[in-house]
Order: C-alpha cells, then sequence, then structure tokens
C-alpha cells in the first residue's frame, strides 16, 4: 500500500526509500521510526497500525475497540456516509520500543476518561481482588514448556 498526500507526497520508509511504510497509519510509524515523532496515535481496523509498524521497525499496538476515546477522530469517505457499524474503528499508540507503548497506554487510562466519553469502559483496578475461596491474593501466572533436545 503507497500513502501518498497531496501536498507532502509519497511517505517514504526511514530504512529503505524504495520501500513502502505499509499503511493508513504509516506515515506516522515512519515518523516514530525516523525519530522525528517520540510517539503516534495511530488507528486501525485491520492491521493500520500493527502493519506499518512492523514494515518500520517500531512497534504498534491495536488496544480492544472504544478502550482508548475516538473523541476527536473522525472517520472520512465513504464509510462515514454509509455508517459502517459493524466494524469500528480502533486508535492506539506507536512507538520506538514497548516501553513506549505502555506509558502512552497509561496516560489514556486516565480515571476521568470515561466521563468524557461514554463508550470507553470505566477503569478497574485489579490490585484489591482476592481469591473467593481462600481470601488469598490473586495471582495470574504463565506457564512455559521447555521443549526436549534429542
Amino acid at each position: 500500500m503507497c500513502i501518498r498526500d497531496s501536498i507532502w507526497g509519497r511517505a517514504k520508509n526511514p530504512w529503505d526509500k524504495t520501500r513502502t511504510v505499509g499503511g493508513s497509519s504509516g506515515g506516522d510509524a515512519g515518523l516514530v521510526a525516523a525519530r522525528c515523532s517520540p510517539l503516534a496515535l495511530g488507528s486501525d481496523v485491520a492491521g493500520s497500525i500493527r502493519i506499518p509498524a512492523l514494515y518500520c521497525g517500531v512497534y504498534g499496538f491495536k488496544p480492544t475497540t472504544r478502550r482508548i476515546t475516538l473523541e476527536g477522530h473522525s472517520i472520512a469517505g465513504k464509510i462515514q456516509k454509509i455508517g459502517n457499524l459493524s466494524v469500528v474503528t480502533c486508535v492506539g499508540p506507536i512507538g520506538k520500543c514497548v516501553d513506549d507503548l505502555i506509558l502512552f497506554m497509561k496516560c489514556f487510562f486516565d480515571e476521568e476518561m470515561w466521563r468524557r466519553d461514554p463508550y470507553i469502559p470505566r477503569p478497574v483496578s485489579y490490585t484489591h481482588l482476592r481469591a473467593h475461596e481462600t481470601g488469598r491474593n490473586l495471582v495470574c501466572r504463565l506457564l512455559l514448556e521447555k521443549k526436549k533436545h534429542n
């Protein structure tokens, strides 16, 4: 996919000018990769954050739909005119490293954000949860299976 703008021209991959930046949020991914911007907010329906992040060597994250407010975000073209109710645009961060994405998401998990946009879920704190039967703190663990080499 080629990203072209009538003002700025074609968005170019910062690592190889002959290659594409990969999608509708590709300009942002290219700017983050080239260190022209520390973070970017992209929109995603079918990979428009994740694919450009991959092509440009940065990180992108598509949160659950409506996890980040869509206030101030507009959808142009035919989709807006016909009203696409089945596929909802999602916004998410593009950053140079995973820590950038974590910081970005923490900023959007503001306690008062849900009051400004009634469509996003109210933040829930999981630190006070306890196991029902034992009364002990809840612990989540990931078990990794080691592969045996013969």
